[in-house]
């Protein structure tokens, strides 16, 4: 489908015991887009805790010149980035102590350079994280599922 949802959390997943999947829902910020258009230009809204680096360091840079416009072109791989991000939190312990205490701070420049700061970490010493992160960066049409599964299952499976 070709929806980009740009709230994607822990809070808008539910589990489907009975089908045995997870469905995302609250598509209040969600937007449309058409198959050959990337990226989308709009303004920033929904939670910024799972967003990928570039959307983080693009936010940072509006809001260190203090901008009076706060948008960003939001590429297709923009959810998928958030999931990964997500995936992170749920399953690794270290990570959802500092994602709690990043919440926790209420000056938006200083969360977000926090989070920035924290992914880019991340990124710099999980190898497996590092390719999927390239692996979605390099989507240039549709993305490929299967690659990113597999990148997925290695990440996670460690």
């Amino acid at each position: 489908c070709r929806i980009l949802h740009r709230d994607l959390r822990p809070d808008n997943l539910m589990l489907d015991l009975n089908q045995e999947h997870i469905k995302l829902i609250d598509f209040g910020f969600a937007t449309t887009y058409e198959i050959d258009e990337m990226p989308k230009k709009l303004p920033i809204e929904g939670t910024i805790s799972y967003a990928g680096l570039t959307f983080l360091i693009d936010y940072l840079g509006l809001l260190l010149s203090n901008s009076d416009t706060f948008d960003y072109e939001y590429e297709r791989t923009f959810d998928l980035q958030c999931a990964i991000n997500i995936m992170m939190y749920m399953t690794d312990k270290s990570v959802r102590v500092t994602m709690i205490s990043a919440k926790e701070v209420l000056s938006v420049k200083n969360k977000v350079s926090r989070l920035f700061e924290f992914w880019n970490g991340i990124k710099r010493t999980d190898e497996n994280y590092c390719k999927l992160l390239r692996l979605i960066g390099c989507f240039t049409q549709s993305p490929n599922f299967d690659g990113i599964k597999h990148e997925i299952g290695k990440r996670f499976a460690s």
